[in-house]
């Protein structure tokens, strides 16, 4: 009997250590502060100089126990640099943007205009998920020819194995009252992923 009791604690101990670990695992978090330059944008290496939108980007990552503020700044076509400044919280408080970080916009093959409609501010949530820092955005309105379409936002912020690069997923999910938008406009509206590559340069 004795021995039964200790193979049953030991199995016990055993069990909760590894969900212990398990639960460190899943908020593990990682150190993005640094200075970073886009390199990469949808698997197109970004030169700077360069005729793309995204040429001449840096990203200043500043962050603290639970807030995490990125300075974008844009030197491409304005005799002036373009700063924008974003904050998150990794504690899933919430937190009021004006747009996305990147601005990422879903894209369509049909030729009518499809800009998306953004309230004044865009509400998000943050939290760390295995070493990644996940921001959802709240659903925007996007005007289509065929009715309104809902989309949300999801970008997922991480480091390179050496540490040397940032990579950041944005994605967005649109839907038609509540389906999937493949359902209703077939392939002239789809869901898209672009990965950007940043590469630490302080």
């Amino acid at each position: 009997m004795l021995i039964k009791n200790l193979t049953v604690l030991v199995f016990l101990l055993c069990g909760t250590t590894a969900l212990f670990a398990q639960e460190v695992n899943d908020k593990k978090t990682a150190d993005l502060s640094g200075t970073w330059k886009l390199s990469k944008a949808d698997g197109e290496r970004i030169a700077s100089n360069s005729k793309s939108a995204y040429s001449d980007m840096t990203l200043k990552i500043t962050s603290s126990t639970s807030e995490i503020r990125i300075e974008k700044t844009i030197f491409k076509n304005s005799p002036q640099p373009k700063t924008e400044v974003f904050t998150f919280y990794s504690d899933g408080r919430g937190e009021s943007n004006t747009k996305t970080t990147l601005e990422y916009r879903p894209s369509a093959k049909s030729g009518f205009p499809m800009a998306p409609t953004y309230p004044a501010n865009i509400e998000s949530k943050t939290a760390w998920d295995k070493g990644k820092l996940v921001t959802r955005y709240e659903k925007s309105t996007i005007i289509h020819y065929a009715g309104n379409i809902f989309s949300t936002a999801r970008d997922e912020w991480k480091l390179s194995d050496d540490g040397k690069k940032l990579i950041l997923v944005s994605s967005t999910l649109a839907e038609k009252y509540g389906a999937d938008t493949n359902e209703f406009f077939g392939n002239n509206f789809q869901r898209r992923e672009i990965k950007y590559v940043f590469e630490r340069v302080d």
